[in-house]
């Protein structure tokens, strides 16, 4: 039986559906693809700068101080923050002493207890809070500097490389200073 004209329009409609569906499809890919250029371009800028992020790590670089700040949404009678080297070894120690609710800062000049200043190199901090008889480890947001740029293709997300080799996803970046 001959192809009916009904049916044979409705192909045609479909085959030219499953064309724009397809060139579509590769324009969104090649914009999908621009936007994540883009995104490492502009991430780029913060290459040099000083990110406050969360996980205690620090580096001593040049005899800066390394700043932090820990979150106490209650207040604590004591602050304490323990400085430790890579292989767990504590050099430092220091307390703040009774805090109000809110965000307490600190700064480590890079010496141990006994004075001796410490090679530079990465280092992590660690702090806990005290109320009454009760103490807990509390997180640490320290500054460090972004080396590098990199895009985490399996999570399409801009994660940066700080000095010290720690990797800290954009979006845990609290404050950007230069």
């Amino acid at each position: 039986e001959p192809v009916q004209n009904e049916a044979f329009v409705a192909q045609l409609a479909q085959f030219s559906q499953l064309e724009a569906t397809l060139t579509m499809s590769e324009s969104i890919r090649k914009m999908v693809d621009s936007t994540a250029a883009d995104r490492v371009l502009s991430g780029a800028s913060l290459v040099g700068k000083r990110v406050a992020a969360p996980g205690g790590h620090a580096t001593l670089i040049e005899g800066r101080p390394v700043e932090g700040t820990v979150s106490l949404p209650t207040g604590a009678d004591n602050l304490q923050i323990n400085i430790y080297t890579p292989i767990g070894e504590l050099v430092r120690s220091i307390t703040l002493g009774r805090q109000a609710p809110g965000v307490a800062r600190f700064s480590w000049d890079g010496l141990k207890d006994n004075g001796q200043p410490l090679p530079e190199g990465a280092y992590r901090i660690e702090a806990s809070a005290s109320a009454g008889a009760q103490s807990a480890k509390v997180p640490v947001v320290s500054t460090a500097l972004v080396t590098a740029v990199r895009v985490d293709a399996a999570r399409e997300s801009m994660v940066l490389e700080l000095s010290g080799g720690h990797l800290v996803p954009i979006s845990a970046v609290e404050r950007i200073t230069n």
